[in-house]
């Protein structure tokens, strides 16, 4: 398998509002396919841009793993935590804080009934700010609302 980092994920290929599983954004944005679901987790690091998956729903999970995810109620403002291993100084970060171009998947739940739910495509992101560590706190600007 070839690394995310040396792939271009073809931002354009994308329509806002779609849906897609991992699988079908690494087919639309032009990269190899993950080898399983879990290969990508929350982000993933290409050449090009950062991209990441986030689940908004997360009272099912590990209270070390109820992140911050969610939008301000006019959806133009998305906040997000890193995971907890995260620095200001981890490499993924780091790109996030030099403004390197940042999508963004989301879905509300991971599952409904069982079935693993997609992920809607909502656009470019910039950061408008961020703060501590383990996690990192973003503040995102939705370009694309």
């Amino acid at each position: 398998m070839t690394s995310t980092k040396i792939q271009n994920f073809i931002i354009q290929n994308f329509n806002i509002g779609d849906q897609y599983s991992k699988v079908d954004a690494s087919r639309v944005g032009n990269v190899e396919k993950p080898p399983n679901s879990r290969s990508w987790t929350g982000i993933v690091e290409f050449e090009n841009c950062i991209v990441l998956f986030v689940t908004l729903n997360k009272k099912d999970r590990e209270l070390r793993h109820q992140y911050n995810d969610c939008f301000d109620d006019s959806e133009q403002i998305f906040y997000w935590d890193s995971q907890n291993s995260n620095t200001q100084s981890t490499a993924k970060i780091e790109r996030i804080i030099d403004q390197q171009p940042v999508v963004l998947f989301a879905r509300k739940d991971e599952k409904i009934g069982g079935r693993t739910q997609a992920f809607t495509y909502i656009g470019q992101l910039t950061a408008l700010d961020y703060e501590g560590e383990k996690p990192v706190q973003f503040v995102f600007n939705v370009d694309e609302f």
